[in-house]
């Protein structure tokens, strides 16, 4: 029994004695650094904290070594982007086309009828039907040239304002660029004037809708839209 003893033992500290030249080689031989030349950082925008969840300030993440930083050369290094706490009480969202466009790779006169609200309760849609079928939807386009998107009277267009189950709607803020008499109204006929606040009103809290209206004689006006602003709160 002793010898048997002796030799698990003398088996066991040779298995050790491996174990140890083995660790010592690998660390003689590390993993060669893909970022040894500076790390290819990639922006990560902010996202704004709702009644449903915190959000963060934006930050920059390599794309190699996912290490986080705080600014775009990479000098600032974090474990995980600054948090914005969850908000308690109404969310107010802002969208600058501009910014939108920037950000979503939106190309000039081209349509986008789904916006992008980046937010799980409100969803926004443009919509409307082409004064002939040859010539396409002009509505909901975006354009460099002023930065906007538009919606045209002669095409009957909408542009939809829609909460989730439990939300409702409080205001909404549009601004836009009158061109050939075309103006911004609710669908009820109340005319919203450039830059104003609408306050929303009990039956619209779900789901508000805008339109083209007309202050001329012309049957192609429409409004151009470069800022919109929206609050909803927990119903």
């Amino acid at each position: 029994m002793k010898k048997t003893a002796k030799i698990v033992v003398a088996l066991l500290l040779a298995m050790v004695m491996v174990l140890t030249m083995f660790a010592a080689v690998a660390c003689d031989n590390p993993e060669e650094d893909p970022c040894k030349d500076g790390h290819r950082l990639k922006a990560v925008q902010r996202k704004e904290a709702t009644t449903e969840a915190a959000g963060y300030e934006a930050y920059w993440e390599c794309q190699d070594c996912h290490k986080k930083f705080s600014d775009a050369e990479g000098k600032n290094e974090i474990q995980k982007p600054v948090e914005l706490p969850q908000i308690t009480g109404p969310t107010t969202l802002t969208y600058n086309i501009a910014t939108i466009a920037d950000d979503n790779e939106w190309a000039n006169s081209t349509g986008y009828l789904e916006f992008p609200t980046g937010d799980t309760h409100l969803t926004i849609t443009a919509a409307g039907t082409p004064v002939k079928a040859e010539y396409g939807l002009n509505t909901g386009k975006y354009y460099e040239n002023g930065e906007n998107w538009r919606f045209y009277q002669n095409e009957n267009c909408t542009l939809t304002f829609t909460v989730g189950t439990g939300y409702k709607l409080v205001s909404i803020k549009i601004t836009y660029v009158v061109k050939n008499g075309g103006i911004l109204q609710v669908v009820d006929g109340n005319t919203v004037e450039s830059a104003a606040t609408y306050e929303v009103t009990t039956a619209q809290q779900t789901t508000c809708v805008f339109t083209c209206g007309q202050t001329g004689t012309a049957s192609n006006g429409n409004f151009q839209i470069s800022e919109i602003v929206v609050t909803y709160t927990a119903a």
